[in-house]
């Protein structure tokens, strides 16, 4: 039998009769956001699906509806018209995780308590969630850490609590919003790969949002390139899992992905 966390991913992507499984149908999706000026069109008519187990990458300039999108599949928001349907096993409350570009986490409370939070939500008993917390945290590289408050940790340290407290739920599918954008670039580079390493043996579907093109070839199977509310361009990425990223980084195939996607950009700005 093939263990690998690889495989472990792919056997998440079929239903039973071998197909890929839809897990997030987006449909003629339009929503916008009306001021006293004018109304902002944040998503105009767009479509998508998702299928069980992907890793895809909504790029694009601000504005142009990757949050929005985001929030629309989380249930967050409304839409004005079309459809969001997300098929899971759970209900969406506790089938979806959703992680922040800011990591939220509560002061007062220790690392522990605050990657336990959710399961106390659930009424998890106390020492069953406080076990689960500890797993989460070493499994992140914060094993010993727990005791500590937000304040005594770096931003990327807090970051990866953010990322176990989210785990910790144990959602089927992951929405993530720019998570690593105000960390340096030596920070960014360590938590990429601690992100992929932890994804690839798990199956869930991740919808991630970032405004690094770099790291969208990095990370995703699929690269949704947006603008103006609409998808412009959906791009698959063929490289093999799992992923050796500080490999991949200095790989040809990569560089010149990386430069066709600024030149999709750049296509969008004239």
């Amino acid at each position: 039998m093939n263990d690998t966390p690889e495989a472990a991913r792919s056997a998440g992507t079929k239903t039973r009769a071998g197909a890929p499984e839809t897990v997030i149908s987006v449909k003629g999706l339009t929503h916008w956001f009306p001021s006293a000026r004018s109304t902002h069109i944040a998503l105009d008519s767009i479509s998508l699906d998702i299928r069980r187990g992907e890793f895809v990458c909504l790029v694009g300039p601000s504005g142009c509806g990757k949050t929005t999108l985001l929030n629309m599949i989380s249930g967050q928001l409304k839409p004005h018209w079309g459809s969001v349907d997300v098929t899971t096993s759970q209900p969406a409350s506790s089938a979806i995780g959703y992680m922040f570009a800011r990591d939220s986490l509560m002061p007062w409370r220790t690392i522990r308590s605050n990657v336990a939070y959710g399961l106390e939500l659930r009424h998890v008993p106390r020492a069953s969630r406080l076990a689960r917390a500890d797993e989460m945290l070493h499994l992140v590289g914060l094993g010993g850490k727990g005791h500590m408050h937000p304040s005594q940790l770096s931003h990327g340290m807090r970051q990866r609590a953010n990322l176990a407290r989210t785990l910790a739920m144990d959602p089927e599918l992951l929405l993530v919003d720019e998570p690593f954008g105000a960390l340096d670039a030596q920070t960014k580079a360590r938590l990429q790969g601690e992100f992929l390493r932890i994804w690839e043996g798990t199956g869930k579907t991740v919808v991630f949002v970032t405004h690094d093109l770099g790291e969208a070839a990095l990370m995703a199977d699929r690269i949704v390139m947006m603008r103006e509310g609409t998808i412009r361009k959906d791009i698959a990425v063929e490289f093999p899992r799992p992923r050796n990223l500080d490999a991949l980084r200095f790989e040809p195939e990569y560089q010149e992905l990386v430069r066709s996607l600024w030149d999709l950009f750049a296509e969008g700005e004239e």
